[in-house]
C-alpha cells in the first residue's frame, strides 16, 4: 500500500487533531471510546497510517475516530482514499487465482486436508459405535 499524499488544502491528520483538541480530549479519552491505541491515534494525526497494511482496518479506525469526534465518518474516509494513492480492492488477488498460480501457501491446504480426513474418520467411528 502506498501512503504518499497528494496535495490537499488541509491534511486528514490536521483535521482530526484539530477536531480532539477543539473538544479537549485526550489521547486517553479517545482509546477509552474507540479502543484504538494511542499510538495509532497519534500516527493518524500525524497521516502516519503504517500502523497496519490493510486499508479496511484504517478506514475502520478513521470511521470510529471520525464518529467519536463528531465528523462525517464518510467524508473522512473519502478524504483519506483522495489524499492518499490506496491500491484497490480488485487489485488483490483472490484465493482461487491463487491457488490457480500456485501461490497459495501449500500448508494450509494440507492442514485442511487432514481436517477433512478426521472429521470424516470421526463420523465413520460414530457410525461403528450405533
Amino acid at each position: 500500500m502506498s501512503t504518499k499524499q497528494t496535495k490537499t488544502q488541509i491534511s486528514l491528520g490536521d483535521l482530526l487533531k484539530t477536531q480532539r483538541k477543539k473538544l479537549k480530549y485526550s489521547y486517553s479519552d479517545v482509546y477509552l471510546a474507540t479502543r484504538i491505541r494511542k499510538t495509532s491515534i497519534k500516527m493518524m494525526e500525524e497521516n502516519d497510517f503504517s500502523f497496519s497494511s490493510t486499508p479496511v482496518i484504517i478506514k475502520n479506525y478513521l470511521l470510529s475516530y471520525a464518529k467519536f469526534l463528531g465528523l462525517d465518518g464518510n467524508a473522512i474516509i473519502e478524504l483519506y482514499e483522495q489524499s492518499y494513492k490506496i491500491e484497490s480492492e480488485a487489485g488483490v488477488k483472490t484465493i482461487k487465482e491463487k491457488i490457480k498460480n500456485n501461490n497459495f501457501p501449500k500448508s494450509i491446504l494440507i492442514i485442511a486436508a487432514l481436517l477433512l480426513a478426521l472429521l470424516f474418520f470421526r463420523i465413520y467411528l460414530l457410525g461403528q459405535i450405533n
